[in-house]
């Protein structure tokens, strides 16, 4: 599996964004939601937040048939940054609780999209750099029965949407496998009081 030259492009800008601040992101979470096909565990949706301060709170991991979801740092998958674009491009993550599989799409490649600035930070003044790793199509999620069994399971969830909010993975796409790689702000200046503040106070809480 591999990508095209011109996502591998948009993978090769989005290091070089980061680079100059890539030492003080200590704490990279990466947030998942996967459905089962066939024995296998496919990645329909995860982000992977790269963060300066230690999230205050962890999710629990998920388990049902047909759904896991959770968040594991990168220390616990033995992996960096560029390790991690590497095993999805590649199409498999290990975990230490089993394997995560990222489909790739027809022609065996992932495509990739990266954004600077991306919305969601320029409403409040920061800047977030995103990569966006996709995968291939993905069968269409069977409802009701997956929230009736998200909401029979331990710990129970309203559906599969409430699941993806928990992990803060927004709202669900069902047609593509797809993950963001989220760089926050490392500092921003306080305009008002006059001074540089780090990420630790600048920054909404995420996983």
């Amino acid at each position: 599996m591999s990508l095209l030259p011109a996502d591998q492009t948009f993978v090769d800008n989005f290091l070089a964004a980061i680079a100059p601040q890539e030492a003080a992101y200590r704490h990279v979470g990466l947030s998942y939601l996967a459905g089962k096909v066939g024995e296998r565990f496919v990645i329909r949706q995860a982000r992977a937040f790269l963060n300066t301060t230690a999230p205050k709170l962890k999710s629990p991991h998920f388990q049902s048939s047909n759904v896991r979801a959770g968040n594991y740092s990168l220390t616990e998958l033995n992996l960096t940054i560029r390790g991690l674009i590497d095993e999805l491009i590649g199409g498999r993550i290990g975990t230490p609780d089993g394997d995560l599989y990222f489909q790739a799409a027809d022609g065996d490649h992932h495509a990739a999209s990266f954004i600077p600035f991306h919305p969601d930070g320029l409403q409040t003044q920061l800047r977030f750099n995103v990569l966006t790793i996709m995968g291939g199509q993905l069968a269409l999620i069977r409802q009701p029965d997956i929230d009736w069994e998200i909401k029979a399971a331990s710990p129970p969830y309203d559906g599969l949407q409430e699941l993806a909010n928990e992990l803060n993975l927004g709202p669900l796409v069902d047609t593509t496998g797809r993950v963001e790689i989220v760089a926050y702000n490392v500092a921003v200046i306080d305009g008002y009081l006059g001074q540089v503040l780090t990420s630790k106070y600048a920054l909404r809480k995420v996983y």
